[in-house]
């Protein structure tokens, strides 16, 4: 074993075991060459492993998202401990809301369509408050509605209504106006919580091929017979609409209340009652035949049969002719 120079000019053996580069070293000692290979062994190792890291902490970031996202799903849905069957649920809009128009159509369905931008006192003048009677194949309802606690979602429903706001038709993919909600189907019934209806495909996806912000976050569901917007998150709203048949807390804030049943809440107990067969879809299918707007300083009766009896515009006054409903629409 050889000796060197310790750091006063001592001669030191080296203790077996002991790394070279943990003993003093001054110039010219043999313990440099080593310490530097194992500088060099320790960079190359390095260099290996930091990639090795980025990659784990990428994917451990991805699958994290991965989770957040199957944790928060696009259709919200209350805690439903201690809720009967369908209280703890909220009604949803299916997400393929806006259909894709044909390429010559595109640039004219940015420049038309879209929420309505007058309001429904321009729509249906006159005196009095706004009414909706809504004809279904069990029954007459009249709905008040608030014009002004939630004014964008009554204008678009009386525009779609009366037929005087344009619209994507889902069968030709084309603009069109027509008397949007006759004929549809309730496509989603829950006893005990409320009725859906407003989508012309029937599917529970469909919409008027655009959007709209929410409104009236402070009028709760307190109680029965109340005009709820179906959406699938916030502003999001289109045509789907729901009435509800008891008071629904867990659909506050989350859900635009733009009316309120004045008559007909046998007629939704009727509808909630019938026979369901998957996603709580009638076996049968149940109608919403028409839907009338009137402008009344009382109440109009469910018997209504014109506009002429409440003073509101007729169908040819508004351009609202009722459209025919493809067969295909019928039977779903």
């Amino acid at each position: 074993m050889r000796a060197w120079t310790g750091p006063k000019g001592r001669r030191r053996r080296r203790r077996r075991g002991q790394a070279r580069w943990h003993l003093p070293r001054r110039r010219g000692t043999r313990a440099r060459p080593f310490r530097k290979r194992h500088l060099a062994r320790r960079e190359q190792i390095e260099r290996r492993t930091k990639p090795m890291l980025h990659s784990v902490l990428l994917r451990s970031l991805w699958i994290g998202a991965v989770l957040v996202l199957l944790a928060c799903p696009g259709q919200p849905k209350a805690a439903s401990k201690g809720l009967p069957e369908g209280k703890g649920e909220a009604p949803p809009q299916g997400r393929a809301t806006e259909a894709p128009a044909p390429a010559g159509e595109r640039r004219g369905a940015a420049e038309r369509l879209g929420p309505p931008t007058r309001r429904a006192s321009e729509l249906v003048p006159g005196e009095g408050q706004l009414y909706a009677i809504l004809r279904t194949s069990k029954g007459t309802m009249v709905a008040r509605l608030f014009e002004e606690a939630a004014p964008v979602t009554v204008a678009n429903f009386v525009g779609l209504a009366t037929g005087q706001h344009p619209y994507l038709d889902p069968q030709t993919l084309q603009i069109t106006r027509g008397r949007y909600f006759d004929g549809l189907l309730f496509h989603r019934v829950i006893p005990g919580f409320m009725v859906q209806t407003g989508d012309p495909t029937g599917t529970g996806r469909g919409g008027p091929g655009y959007r709209f912000q929410n409104e009236n976050p402070d009028q709760p569901y307190d109680r029965p017979g109340l005009l709820g917007m179906a959406n699938s998150g916030p502003n999001t709203n289109g045509s789907q609409f729901f009435i509800t048949e008891a008071p629904a807390p867990h659909l506050n804030g989350g859900y635009t209340v733009f009316g309120e049943l004045v008559s007909g809440l046998e007629v939704v107990a009727a509808i909630a009652r019938v026979p369901r067969g998957p996603g709580n879809r009638p076996v049968e299918p149940v109608r919403l035949e028409s839907v009338e707007i009137v402008r009344s300083k009382t109440p109009p009766s469910p018997g209504t049969t014109n506009a002429a009896e409440t003073g509101a515009p007729s169908g040819s006054e508004t351009g609202g002719e009722k459209r025919p409903r493809p067969e295909a629409a019928k039977t779903r």
